[in-house]
Formats: C-alpha cells, sequence, structure tokens
C-alpha cells in the first residue's frame, strides 16, 4: 500500500514542479529527463539533481525546485534520513531567494518524508505549516492538498473522524475556493477516493461506493488510467465485503484491463486484489494463479514488502485447501520477512495464519504460542477484523487445551467488542414495555369475560326453558283443578277422595308458586348479570379502542405522507380494530426511507408485536444514525430478539418487510421475505428485466419483481446478513411495497385465494390512474373479491409514482 501511496505522491509533485517555476527551456527538459529514471534509478537522479544546483547558469527558481526533486529522489529511495537534510538545506535556501511557492512545496514534501518514515507528528506539523505557506499565496489547490494530507495521517492511525474532518475540509476548498479548474478536477477526486476509503473502512459500504463512482467518473472524463483503476479495485473491494461476487470480479476485471501497460507494481496489486475475491469465494487455484502473478510481478518491481504480503495470502489459501503444514512453513518463512521489513501489521495477520494451520493440525500449544502473539501486540484500533479473527481462534484453541475459563473469557471478549456499539434507550424501552403490557392485560380481560358471557348466555337460556316448564306445570295444574270441581259435581259420593285430593293439589299450588317466585329472582339475577357484561364488553372495547389510538401513534401521519409521498398512497386495512400489519417512514438528510410490513399475528398479539418492531426500527435510525435499509435490517433484527430475549424464552416472533430508500432517481431496497415491485414502461426494461421470472408485461407496461432474504426480521434458524439491491429509478416509475395480506384473501367465484400475478395485473389495468384513484380502486376491487367472505389477514399496501 505505502509504494502505490509514494508512487502518486511522487507523479503529482512532479507534474506541479514542471508547470511553473521550471519553465526555462534547458532546466525544465532535463527535469522531464529526470522524471524518467526517478522510479529506476533515485540514486541517479539525486546525484544528476545536484550538478543543476550547484551549477552557477541556472536560475535560483530552478536550483531550489532541484532540491525539491533530491527529497523526492531520496523518499522514493526510502532514504529517510537523507530526504530530512536535504529539505531542511532547500527550505533555507528557498526562502532565502525569495521563491515562497517552492518553499511550501519543499515543507509539504518534508512533511511526506516523516510521514513514511512513520514519525507522524513532525509530518502533521510540516504539512500545517505548508498549509500555512499556501495559504498566505492563495494558492488554493496546495492549500487543499494540505489537508488532504493531513486527513490521511489520522486514517492511517485509524482516527477516520478527524480524517473526513480534513478530507471534507479540503474538498470544500476545492470545490468552491479554487480558480484553476484544470487540475481541481484531479485533486477533487483523490480526495472523493479517500473519503471513500474511510466509509469502507467504517463499514458503510454504500456511502464508500457512491464516492468510489464518483471518482471513476472524474477519472474517465479526465482520461485518468491511475484514478480509475483505484476506483475500480476499491468497487470490487465493496461488493467483496458484501459478498457480490460476481460484480466484484466484474470490475477488479475491469481494472485489471485498463492496468495492462502499467508498471508492474500497479498490475500486481489488482492482481492481488482478485485473488482476495476468488479466496473469499471458495476458488482457492484461482486465488492461487492470482497471487502468484502478483507476487511475480512485485517481486520484479523489488517492492518486498508486498511480495511478504502476497507469500501469507498464499500460505492462508493452503491452509484453506488443507495443505496445513506446507501453508504454516510458507507462512513461518514470512514472518522472518516481516520483522525485517518492520511491517507489524502484517506480521500479526501472518502469525493468526499460522495460529490456524497449527490448530487444524491439533497442534494446539503451537497455536496457543502465536495466537497470544497476536492478542498481546494487536489493539482493536489497529485491525478490528484481525481482533476479532484472532480472539474467537484463541477461544477454540483454549477450550481444546482443557482451559475452559479461559475460553469463556476469550469468547465472551470477542462478544463485547462486537457488540460494544449497542446501548439502550431507557425511555424508550418503558415506553415499549408498557404498550405491550397494556395489550397483554387488555387481552387477557378480553378473554376472560368473553368466557363469562358465553357461560351467562348459557345460563339464561337453561333458566328460560326451566322457566317455561314451570308454566307448563301451572297450566297441567289449573286444568286439573277443573277436572276435580267437576268431578265433586258429578261423584259427591266421592267427597272424601276428592277432599284429599284438594289438599294435594293445594300442596302442589304452594309449590308452583314458590318455584315461581324463585324463577322471578333468578330472571333479575340474570338481567343484572347481563347489564355488567355489557359494561364489561364496553370497557374492553373502549381499552381496545385506546390501543388502537396507541399503535396509530407509530404510524407516520397524514401531512408526513403528503410531504414525503406527495404522488403516491398508502391502502391500510387492518382485520380487526388494532393490526399486525403497519407502514413506516423517516426522512434522513436527501432520502425517504419507508416501509411495509407484517408482523406475527393479527388483531391485538399482531399489534403487540409491531410496537416493538416500529420501535425498533425508529431506534435503528434515529438512535444508531443508520440509513442503509441492510443495515437498518440487521441493526432492528438485534434489536427485537434482544427485546423479546427478556422473557427468557426463544420467543420467534418478529416480522416481514419490504425497506425502501429513495434518493433522486436512485432507490435502495433491502427486504426479510417481501418483494419490491416496480411498474414499468417496457421501453425501459433491460433484456435482463424482461426475461426474468416474475415479470408480468401488458401492452407497455410491466411489473418488475426484486426479492430480499428469505428470512424474517426476528430470531431464525438459519439467520444471514440482509443484503440490498440498488435500483435506477425512471420517469414514470410506480413503485409498490406490500404485505401479503391482498393477495392471500379467499374470495371470487371459485372462493380461492387472489394470488400475486392476478394482483399484479389488477395493478397494470390501473397503472393509468392518479395515486388517489388507484388507492380507491384497489379497496374497491378488493371488497368485491372478498364478498361475503371473512378478511383473512391485515391489508397493507404503498404506491408512490415517481
Amino acid at each position: 500500500m505505502q509504494s502505490n501511496y509514494l508512487t502518486l505522491k511522487i507523479v503529482f509533485f512532479l507534474s506541479v514542479l514542471s508547470s511553473g517555476y521550471l519553465s526555462q527551456g534547458a532546466c525544465n527538459e532535463k527535469l522531464n529527463e529526470i522524471k524518467q529514471y526517478l522510479g529506476s534509478s533515485p540514486d541517479s537522479v539525486f546525484d544528476e539533481v545536484q550538478i543543476h544546483i550547484i551549477s552557477k547558469d541556472n536560475p535560483s527558481a530552478c536550483k531550489a525546485a532541484g532540491y525539491n526533486v533530491q527529497v523526492i529522489a531520496s523518499l522514493y529511495a526510502g532514504k529517510y534520513a537523507q530526504g530530512d537534510s536535504i529539505a531542511l538545506i532547500g527550505e533555507k535556501y528557498a526562502k532565502s531567494v525569495g521563491e515562497d511557492s517552492i518553499y511550501g512545496r519543499i515543507k509539504a514534501m518534508h512533511g511526506a518524508v516523516f510521514d513514511y518514515w512513520g514519525d507522524f507528528d513532525k509530518a502533521y506539523k510540516l504539512y500545517f505549516e505548508a498549509g500555512e505557506v499556501f495559504l498566505k499565496l492563495n494558492d488554493t489547490l496546495n492549500y487543499g492538498d494540505a489537508f488532504n494530507n493531513i486527513g490521511l495521517l489520522h486514517f492511517y492511525i485509524n482516527q477516520f473522524d478527524s480524517a473526513e474532518y480534513y478530507l471534507t475540509k479540503a474538498t470544500y476548498i476545492f470545490e468552491t475556493e479554487t480558480q484553476d479548474l484544470e487540475n481541481r478536477s484531479y485533486f477533487l477526486s483523490s480526495t472523493y477516493l479517500n473519503l471513500g476509503n474511510i466509509s469502507y473502512r467504517k463499514g458503510h459500504y454504500n456511502v464508500s461506493n457512491t464516492r468510489f463512482f464518483e471518482t471513476l467518473k472524474h477519472g474517465e472524463e479526465m482520461n485518468d488510467l491511475v484514478l480509475q483503476i483505484a476506483a475500480l479495485s476499491n468497487i470490487a473491494a465493496v461488493f467483496q465485503e458484501l459478498e457480490d461476487y460476481g460484480s466484484a470480479l466484474k470490475y477488479i476485471n475491469k481494472a485489471l484491463l485498463l492496468s495492462i501497460d502499467d508498471p508492474a507494481y500497479k498490475k500486481a496489486l489488482v492482481y492481488y486484489k482478485k485473488g482476495v475475491i476468488h479466496d473469499n469465494m471458495g476458488q482457492q487455484d484461482s486465488a492461487l494463479v492470482s497471487f502468484e502473478m502478483a507476487k511475480k510481478l512485485y517481486t520484479e518491481a523489488q517492492f518486498w514488502n508486498e511480495v511478504a504480503m502476497v507469500k501469507s495470502s498464499i500460505g492462508g489459501v493452503y491452509i484453506g485447501q488443507g495443505k496445513n503444514q506446507e501453508g504454516v512453513d510458507l507462512c513461518l518463512t514470512v514472518l522472518k520477512e516481516k520483522l525485517e521489513l518492520e511491517d507489524t501489521i502484517g506480521y500479526y495477520v501472518t502469525c493468526n495464519n499460522v495460529a490456524l494451520g497449527y490448530y487444524n493440525l491439533k497442534n494446539y500449544s503451537k497455536s496457543q504460542e502465536y495466537c497470544e502473539i497476536v492478542d498481546k501486540g494487536l489493539k482493536i484500533t489497529d485491525d478490528y477484523g484481525l481482533y476479532l479473527d484472532n480472539k474467537k481462534l484463541y477461544s477454540k484453541v483454549a477450550y481444546n487445551l482443557g482451559n475452559s475459563s479461559k475460553a469463556f473469557q476469550l469468547l465472551n471478549d470477542y462478544s463485547t467488542s462486537k457488540d460494544s456499539s449497542f446501548t439502550a434507550d431507557l425511555f424508550t424501552h418503558q415506553t415499549e414495555m408498557e404498550a405491550i403490557y397494556q395489550l397483554k392485560d387488555q387481552e387477557k380481560k378480553f378473554a376472560i369475560l368473553k368466557q363469562e358471557k358465553i357461560t351467562q348466555e348459557a345460563s339464561l337460556k337453561a333458566e328460560k326453558a326451566e322457566k317455561e316448564k314451570q308454566m307448563a306445570i301451572v297450566q297441567n295444574q289449573n286444568k286439573q283443578k277443573w277436572y276435580l270441581m267437576i268431578g265433586l259435581i258429578l261423584v259427591s259420593v266421592f267427597g272424601g277422595f276428592m277432599y284429599n285430593r284438594f289438599k294435594i293439589t293445594k300442596k302442589q299450588k304452594l309449590i308452583i308458586d314458590q318455584q315461581k317466585s324463585e324463577v322471578e329472582k333468578q330472571k333479575e339475577k340474570i338481567e343484572t348479570q347481563h347489564l355488567e357484561l355489557e359494561e364489561s364488553h364496553k370497557e374492553i372495547s373502549d381499552s381496545i379502542k385506546y390501543a388502537e389510538r396507541l399503535q396509530l401513534a407509530i404510524l407516520p401521519s397524514l401531512e408526513d405522507l403528503k410531504r414525503n409521498l406527495n404522488n403516491g398512497f398508502v391502502l391500510f386495512q387492518p382485520k380487526d380494530v388494532v393490526s399486525g400489519d403497519f407502514y413506516w417512514m423517516h426522512e434522513v438528510e436527501q432520502s425517504v426511507l419507508f416501509a411495509a410490513a407484517d408482523c406475527t399475528g393479527h388483531g391485538v398479539p399482531g399489534a403487540m408485536v409491531s410496537v416493538v418492531c416500529s420501535n425498533a426500527l425508529h431506534r435503528s435510525v434515529v438512535e444508531f444514525g443508520l440509513s442503509s435499509p441492510s443495515e437498518i435490517l440487521n441493526k432492528t433484527r438485534e434489536i427485537v430478539i434482544e427485546t423479546f430475549a427478556r422473557s427468557g424464552k426463544n420467543v420467534k416472533d418478529g416480522m416481514d418487510i419490504a425497506l425502501c430508500s429513495i434518493s433522486g432517481d436512485k432507490l435502495i431496497y433491502s427486504g426479510a421475505n417481501n418483494p419490491l415491485w416496480i411498474l414499468r414502461r417496457t421501453s425501459n426494461l433491460t433484456d435482463e428485466q424482461q426475461e426474468q421470472r416474475g415479470t408480468v408485461i401488458k401492452g407497455d407496461q410491466a411489473v418488475i419483481e426484486f426479492k430480499g432474504n428469505k428470512q424474517p426480521v426476528g430470531l431464525h434458524e438459519d439467520m444471514e446478513l440482509f443484503i440490498q439491491t440498488e435500483i435506477r429509478l425512471f420517469e414514470g416509475d410506480i413503485v409498490y411495497v406490500f404485505t401479503d395480506g391482498f393477495a392471500d384473501q379467499f374470495g371470487g367465484e371459485r372462493n380461492k385465494k387472489l394470488m400475486y400475478k392476478p394482483f399484479k395485473n389488477l395493478l397494470l389495468d390501473c397503472c393509468h390512474l392518479s395515486m388517489e384513484e388507484q388507492k380507491e380502486e384497489l379497496g374497491r376491487f378488493f371488497r368485491k373479491w372478498r364478498g361475503e367472505n371473512e378478511q383473512v389477514d391485515d391489508v397493507c399496501v404503498i404506491g408512490v409514482r415517481i
């Protein structure tokens, strides 16, 4: 890495020196000749320039510039002490003859000497002093480049925020204050490239790729192959981190094609990066071919540090192939070279490879020896990925050596370092838990009272039947009374018998009266209980309505919808009063995030989960400052799992979601089980889009489908990082995200599910309508399709016309 950076710096300073102060014919011609030999023989260049410095015939500006070239030659030869001495002499001379501009350039190169010598404090001071000189001269290009160099110093020591501050300041100077438009593009592209590297190291891949593509654009406009190759290589690295290896190979091959005529060391770096991509893809044979080519080219250029780096990677490939002893032997050879070259990080990377090889060979004591070297020498800020890899490997080694406590501590260090950025917001957590408690409590009360209502209604029916039975008995007894009276008249001889019968009848009447009175009391009691039940039912209904208002509070307001989706609609139709579906929206700088989500369950249980998931989305953006859809879903899943884990059980509740970010004509989508549909004119479709599965074409319009991960946002058996897709939008495109409730509704003549293809055809049929009319048409169709059937699930559809 240092050699490539050094080459760019030397080319830059020589071009600047030749552009202004060295315009005298012979001197300028001679310096141009010197530049051709700088890469192959810097010592010869140094001696040749010395002749022109001591010559009395050359003007003072040429002599001053000569000192600067000698500093560059010393730097290129790795003779930093010599470069320091010459820079001091050159600064004194340039100042004495009034060549302030060359004085500032020598001071900047003096800073570069200490930069590569490893004394960052002195380099920092000299870069600042050079910047002050250029500021007085109103030389905005070199003034901005001073901040660019300071930013890179912070980058080298992993102080990314400070690096980004100074690089952004340099960018501002180049964009707003520089009048030299011809040279500005190069400087500006360099800062874009450096800012992209910072975003890459931070893991902000969408931001880094934006900056790398901007650098590529400038490089193509200027026909600058150096910038194009650097940008293409870095773009490939981003796609490699996103595990999009097809795109990574596409861009690294473009970089390789452009570097055909470049010096060996430039092509070597591209081959090395290609080897890394193949290694991550598990294509070890292809990786070895690229690594061997990189090693050959670095050897030709005598870049011994880079040769050792490639050999270490080859050793890692051998270990990955199961050739553990061969890989260990090669890496042990590399370790000696790394010590001689004083490459600390490279030394620790190779130690980690050796430790892994010995672990695979089950030589756990030797593996522990090299794990300890990395663990004691490497700080987390040096190389975060290597730090975590070593902790994880070391814990396995300690476990196999029987040291369970040590293994646990190392694994805990690994987990703590990995999750150190996580902090809980107490107020948000309290509100969330309170909402969950209220919903659970209301659900429990509603279930109990519902059961009581069923019991009471059954009791009322039984009492009514008993009352009818008793009334029938009374009527029957009255008949018997009349029969008795007739019998007394007709048969007086049976008077004694009739008298006895009369006593019995009287007694039965008394019993009936008592039963009637009891029935009346039971009726009053039942009516009272019925009133109490109605009152309880009203309280539950009021509570559920309150829960509905709580859920509505987490949904975006109408004002937010109109402001952010002014040419769009949201069709939201819960199955019950409260819903497991919800829609979500948030503004982030120049982008608008929006989503349609389907949580586990519907009604009160679904609403409970929706509160957790909506709040997790909000925290991912507001609290953790994320704007990339895939990163938001990854962080949201962490929060959801952590929230439900407090119950002490493995709760697999979560949500399916389609999440989009729109900024201008760019859309970034990430999904969990839920797809993204875009309705687009067929004239704007690519051949691949026309032929891909899921595309439906009708007339001059088509619906194309983009799919996310096949996993929910929540606890899942085979969890993986969420991916995201960047899509270019065209005017007239309509973006749709939705839950499964619309397509899963039973209805129609055959009483079957609607399914997704008819849903796409419906959207194609009404695409000519305004977005508000589309919403009304979708609602009307859904009601007609459902007919007398019960709605099977919550429905949420979002449409946005570009």
